[in-house]
């Protein structure tokens, strides 16, 4: 079974759609635990003179990382399914510098190493996440929706992509003592450098691929089974007018696009979804 996108629908997102909400805040607490103690254990087995391959391939496991999309199908999961918990936006948003303090802090007493800093803001990211979804499908006005941040998204997996390269180069150009404020003049640099290449590989290479492969590949909808056709009716002429006049609705199901009539101002639902 090749693994497309259909296939991991099936595996993984409706399975998930069917639970309840207890079901599904068990599974994220476990998957949470588990990450956790994969770190706990992993801190050790790196070596200092091995630290970036080590942990790199550390941070690389697929099974680990796999929890943290999890968790964000967990979240989905539990909005469709009606939870609503009462999340400020901005409160929401200050549990990732609370929680990068609390990570520095547990650091410099030996709690745990300083590379846990993904895991640990695993929680805070969540309930982001979950503070701007609820305000989204509340209609309210979000910092989340402006077009600088939209764009930002845009070239996220760009700048994943391009961002290591940019450390590298600028550690071997650029020399500072390590307690060195000119590191904030290295970040910025890093900050700008990689925002930039991410845009161009957005723009010219990731973008035109991925409008290629869709023109390429075009989503097809199946056609919707076919009634048998009805006995013909006869009807006054005053009727036939009348019938010609009432609107038509496109209605998209699970089995394809189909057209009926229906009455103005009158919401019938399909089992699908109701396109007027």
């Amino acid at each position: 079974m090749s693994l497309t996108w259909d296939n991991c629908l099936k595996i993984v997102i409706r399975p998930l759609l069917r639970l309840r909400l207890p079901a599904l805040a068990i599974i994220a607490a476990v998957g949470l635990f588990v990450e956790w103690a994969y770190w706990f254990f992993v801190q050790d087995l790196i070596d200092p003179k091995q630290y970036w391959i080590r942990l790199s391939w550390f941070l690389r496991f697929p099974p680990v990382r796999f929890v943290e999309f999890l968790l964000g199908m967990i979240a989905a999961a539990a909005l469709l399914r009606g939870w609503r918990p009462k999340l400020n936006l901005w409160l929401a948003l200050s549990t990732v510098p609370a929680s990068v303090l609390l990570l520095w802090w547990g650091a410099q007493q030996s709690w745990w190493g300083a590379h846990w800093s993904q895991q640990g803001l695993v929680p805070a990211c969540v309930v982001v996440v979950l503070a701007a979804a609820i305000r989204d499908i509340s209609g309210r006005p979000s910092i989340f929706r402006s077009k600088p941040l939209v764009a930002l998204g845009a070239w996220s997996y760009a700048f994943y992509l391009v961002h290591l390269s940019v450390i590298h180069w600028l550690m071997g150009t650029v020399k500072s003592s390590p307690a060195s404020w000119t590191k904030l003049k290295v970040l910025l640099i890093w900050t700008v450098m990689g925002i930039a290449l991410a845009w161009a590989c957005y723009r010219w290479v990731e973008h035109p691929v991925e409008r290629f492969l869709r023109n390429l590949y075009p989503r097809r909808v199946p056609p919707a089974p076919q009634d048998p056709p009805a006995p013909p009716v006869a009807q006054e002429p005053q009727e036939l007018a009348m019938v010609s006049e009432q609107p038509t609705e496109i209605v998209l199901t699970g089995h394809g696009v189909r057209s009926q009539e229906f009455e103005p101002g009158v919401y019938r639902s399909t089992g699908g979804f109701d396109v007027r």
